[in-house]
């Protein structure tokens, strides 16, 4: 079993340069592919929900 420390836990193994490195890779892509598909053509594959009856009084 391995047991540790509060603040054992919260140490980064990872160095902080290449967390941020991800991420900005990570957020450009995302950004690039947004770009690229637009966002008409995102918000089609949403699953269609038909709209409620209007009701009129």
């Amino acid at each position: 079993m391995v047991t540790l420390t509060m603040s054992e836990l919260f140490v980064l193994q990872t160095p902080l340069a290449e967390l941020i490195l991800r991420a900005a890779v990570i957020y450009f892509f995302l950004l690039i592919v947004m770009r690229v598909i637009g966002r008409h053509e995102f918000g089609q594959l949403n699953p269609v929900r038909p709209h409620p009856p209007a009701h009129h009084i």
